[in-house]
């Protein structure tokens, strides 16, 4: 005799995302690091929401390229060597807790002028598993 065993649409992994902005950052000062505010989902999800992986996207300005960027939750980051992509860095961490920027220009670089880094947006696939 042969046990079948299904699994309910209600036991499997729940796939989800969320979508968030900041506002821009200016920078000004080789060195020295600026975080953005902090991006939330716009409603909590549940307890047991997972990362899968983050999109993001951000617009340097186009007379500054040496620019150095991570994106973080808590003391967590990872580096961002493109102003768009997509990574797994941050999987498995809670996808209800803030995400953030932060950006600096190199040691050696020289700002004329403070500029500003704008259209700061994350994308964060989930699963939530009962």
């Amino acid at each position: 005799m042969y046990l079948l065993l299904m699994v309910t649409p209600s036991a499997q992994a729940t796939p989800g995302s969320w979508v968030g902005t900041a506002p821009s950052v200016r920078l000004f000062t080789p060195g020295r690091p600026v975080q953005s505010v902090s991006i939330t989902p716009s409603s909590p999800l549940s307890s047991d929401a997972r990362i899968r992986s983050i999109s993001w996207r951000f617009a340097p300005p186009v007379d500054q390229p040496r620019l150095e960027a991570w994106l973080c939750q808590h003391k967590r980051c990872f580096s961002l060597s493109m102003a768009r992509g997509t990574s797994q860095a941050l999987a498995g961490l809670d996808a209800n807790q803030a995400l953030f920027f932060v950006f600096r220009l190199p040691e050696d670089a020289r700002a004329s002028k403070p500029f500003r880094v704008q259209g700061l947006r994350v994308i964060v696939d989930y699963r939530s598993i009962p």
